[in-house]
């Protein structure tokens, strides 16, 4: 029987989080399959390694969780990424079909979105590209994404991009962050 390798270092510490690389290299020298002694598991790291090991899921389940912290586990058991046996494949066609390529090319930018947009940020005089111009292209396109061509009745994402959707595809009613200075 083939020895396992092992990896002593716990990967969720922040001194590794900040930088991984040098750990994921060391675990990719070790073997295609590595004992994570820190977190008592097995793992993987090379890509064909872990193609494979994807296509077997008799062999290899994930519905039992694939997060180092077993909080994260309890809390995404039976999601996508931890599910097997029949609810993967469903939970698996549902999500895939509006990621599909032909799905995707029909859901280009709208430039109204865009118009109004960069109208607004003009209007201010200056703003903050991070803040007013990249936060608010995912928040308006994003949703539209979520719910292709259909007109929501509303949608409302709440945290820091405040975006609420009223109707689509005009947008109106998407409130233009405000000016960040």
């Amino acid at each position: 029987m083939e020895r396992i390798p092992k990896y002593q270092a716990d990967l969720v510490n922040d001194e590794v989080l900040n930088e991984p690389y040098e750990h994921y290299r060391a675990i990719r020298d070790l073997g295609p399959i590595v004992h994570l002694e820190a977190h008592d598991l097995l793992a993987t790291s090379r890509y064909a390694d872990a193609r494979t090991a994807l296509g077997n899921p008799a062999t290899y389940s994930s519905g039992e969780g694939v997060e180092l912290k077993e909080v994260v586990n309890r809390i995404a058991k039976g999601n996508i990424l931890m599910s097997d046996g029949e609810h993967h494949p469903a939970q698996r066609a549902a999500v895939g079909r509006p990621l599909t390529r032909k799905s995707l090319a029909a859901l280009q930018p709208n430039e109204a979105v865009a118009d109004t947009l960069v109208d607004g940020l003009v209007e201010w005089g200056s703003f903050d590209a991070a803040m007013d111009l990249a936060q608010a292209i995912p928040s308006t396109w994003f949703p539209i994404f979520l719910v292709g061509r259909r007109k929501p009745e509303s949608i409302s994402l709440t945290g820091p991009m405040h975006v609420s959707i009223h109707s689509a595809p005009s947008m109106q009613g998407i409130p233009l962050p405000g000016p960040t200075s």
